[in-house]
């Protein structure tokens, strides 16, 4: 598995954003979002970047829908790709003062990421949707981790990829698997839950600056056709950074990658946290093993309690993995999903893509 790390160094303020590779499809979907942000004034930027996986030339045609399921004309123009060709583009004024999705489909196999900028420097991944006309999401799946109050923001973007409109239900809980009411801007619940139009797409947002950090996870149920993804913020004194992460049905096992050196930029500590979700209505045991880049084991490194059903567990504090890299597998008697991020110092923050196995 190769994952890839985007860095940019904005001025001694360092942001990150991490994507998974591809194998590709002739089709993918991701949200876009071109409105402005109210904490600093500053406009989003839903930017993205295909990659034409074939020896022949790709005709890709990308539709741009609003959050009704509208088309918007001429949103997204993309030029023809030469064999193993590539293009990238943020700037799309068609967009701007809306959300939506972007619906990108090739006569060739093509790969894409997507980024998501607050201005023109801060930065995020964002989960692309391969083969939207087909997918499947199923009944049953879960955002591992959820943050809000204090300095953090969760959001979540609810994605139909079908053509009639689907239902959807995120009901919250807090680490002893009990509901959690999350401070929306229409009020507090623990259950989110809304129809979302054909094609169309829904963005609601949990946080309260004068409340304490409340952390959990999400279990949703929803027609097949749903997506969603969840995105944090946090607000360092004024500087926001932002990760992005999409839900899972889960597994009994996974792995991630995990960096516990120091970044030589501002002689800050890299961190590695994750969230684990039990999915499950009996207790989780959970065994995480922690090898170097050399494949051995690193002793009692991660140690993870037992969760409770439907219960939440998150850490970015491991003293035994200081100054390595390696990776973090971790296995289950219940099916349980997983969010990790990566810290640069106690601040800046990106996702990390996590495997399931």
């Amino acid at each position: 598995m190769v994952q890839a790390l985007f860095r940019n160094d904005s001025n001694g303020l360092y942001f990150e954003a991490a994507v998974p590779s591809s194998s590709g499809s002739h089709e993918f979907l991701l949200p876009f979002d071109a409105t402005t942000f109210a904490g600093n004034g500053q406009p989003f930027y839903t930017g993205f970047a295909i990659a034409n996986l074939d020896q022949t030339s790709a005709t890709v045609s990308c539709i741009a829908r609003d959050s009704a399921g509208s088309v918007i004309a001429n949103g997204v123009p993309v030029p023809a790709l030469s064999p193993l060709g590539h293009w990238a583009n943020y700037q799309f004024p068609a967009l701007t003062g809306q959300r939506g999705t972007i619906d990108c489909s090739s006569n060739t196999n093509i790969a894409g990421i997507a980024l998501r900028f607050i201005g023109t420097n801060a930065f995020s991944s964002l989960p692309v949707v391969y083969d939207p006309s087909t997918f499947s999401g199923g009944s049953q799946a879960a955002l591992a981790h959820f943050a809000t109050g204090s300095t953090w923001t969760t959001g979540f973007f609810v994605l139909n990829t079908a053509g009639s409109p689907a239902q959807f239900s995120i009901a919250f809980h807090d680490n002893n698997g009990n509901p959690a009411a999350l401070p929306f801007d229409s009020g507090a619940t623990d259950t989110l839950e809304g129809t979302v139009p054909a094609h169309g797409s829904a963005y609601y947002e949990a946080g309260n600056s004068q409340a304490p950090l409340t952390s959990g996870s999400g279990k949703i149920t929803a027609d097949p056709s749903i997506v969603v993804q969840a995105l944090f913020r946090d607000d360092s004194n004024g500087i926001y950074h932002e990760a992005a992460v999409p839900s899972s049905t889960g597994s009994h096992e996974f792995l991630l990658p995990f960096d516990a050196t120091t970044f030589a930029g501002n002689g800050q500590p890299f961190y590695t946290g994750f969230a684990i979700a039990n999915l499950d209505e009996a207790a989780a045991d959970v065994t995480c093993t922690a090898r170097d880049q050399g494949g051995s084991v690193i002793p009692d490194a991660v140690a993870v309690p037992e969760l409770s059903p439907l219960g939440h567990w998150a850490n970015y504090l491991f003293p035994a993995l200081t100054g390595m890299r390696g990776t973090i597998d971790c296995v289950s008697n219940a099916n349980i999903a997983a969010t990790a991020f990566r810290f640069i110092g106690t601040s800046a923050f990106s996702s990390l893509p996590v495997i399931t196995k």
